[in-house]
């Protein structure tokens, strides 16, 4: 599992030149938001590529039957199904928070995902009915 305690951090953010705030103060990132906001993106980012490169390797299904798996098929849906894995067990971590927007977003993605998942691979001995 990602932790934000294995991963550097630089703050090289030039607050000073041609900065003004006059009428209001506007927020700045923490260091551990902003190490959690890179991380659950490049997580997402990582997913929602894994998602297209499965749907770019589907088949049609020809005369009503289920088309068969290939092995780049197979690899690119473990990959996925690695990448939803991971995901879950960083939002899960106890050294991130995630508010409920957030969350709601990271739980649709997830079932976006595994349903194109199951569109395109489909389950054991199924039918395309079932799919």
């Amino acid at each position: 599992t990602t932790s934000l305690r294995d991963f550097a951090f630089s703050d090289n953010r030039d607050m000073t030149m041609n900065y003004f705030e006059i009428l209001y103060q506007n927020r700045r990132l923490t260091e551990k938001e902003m190490m959690s906001e890179s991380l659950m993106r490049g997580h997402i980012h990582g997913m929602l590529v894994r998602a297209v490169m499965l749907s770019g390797v589907a088949k049609a299904p020809k005369k009503g039957k289920v088309p068969k798996c290939s092995e780049e098929m197979t690899y690119r849906y473990l990959s996925l199904v690695d990448a939803l894995e991971r995901l879950n067990q960083f939002s899960k971590g106890h050294d991130i928070e995630i508010n409920d927007l957030e969350m709601e977003l990271l739980e649709l993605l997830c079932a976006l995902c595994q349903a194109i998942a199951t569109i395109v691979v489909g389950k054991d001995n199924d039918s395309m009915a079932e799919r």
